[in-house]
């Protein structure tokens, strides 16, 4: 729904990416359990980048076919990476192989087309309302609420390192 707010989704995609990329680096190397192999961010880096693509594409198809056949196909592949797939590599897409592991697993495959719902739904939304989005909704002025919205992304970042902090140190009391 968000890619209809954005300013600049490529800019976006990009952003998380650089995240996805951090939080691989760092389970990797802090030695977790399981490190982060395309969960989460990685999948909104994607689909955002995939979106920011082919945004020109997917705006030339009405609103509800969009809506309707993107949560089809959510439906339909929505099995995909509960099944190991004898080929090595395509993970990220939705084919995990039998040795793929990762502590938060999050696919292209069938995640893009959630979020391409989102983004169809947001635009029937706004076709049908006259004036878009509810007034009041778009000139809300709730600072704390504003802030949490803009520092999102590094307050869940900063969460489970936190959290993980707090629990050791209350734990070795």
């Amino acid at each position: 729904w968000m890619t209809s707010l954005s300013r600049n989704n490529l800019k976006r995609g990009g952003v998380y990416a650089i995240a996805a990329g951090a939080v691989f680096l760092a389970t990797s190397i802090a030695g977790v359990d399981t490190p982060i192999s395309f969960g989460i961010i990685y999948c909104m880096a994607a689909c955002t980048l995939l979106y920011a693509t082919t945004a020109p594409l997917l705006n030339r198809l009405p609103a509800a076919v969009g809506l309707i056949s993107c949560l089809v196909l959510f439906a339909a592949t929505y099995t995909l990476p509960h099944t190991t797939y004898p080929v090595e590599g395509l993970a990220w897409l939705g084919f995990p192989s039998a040795s793929f592991v990762s502590g938060d697993y999050y696919p292209l495959l069938p995640n893009v087309f959630l979020y391409l719902a989102g983004a169809f739904a947001a635009r029937w939304f706004d076709g049908h309302h006259a004036s878009g989005y509810p007034i009041w909704m778009m000139k809300a002025n709730v600072p704390f609420l504003s802030m949490i919205g803009k520092l999102s992304l590094p307050i869940y970042l900063v969460h489970q390192p936190l959290l993980i902090l707090i629990f050791t140190m209350v734990c070795s009391m």
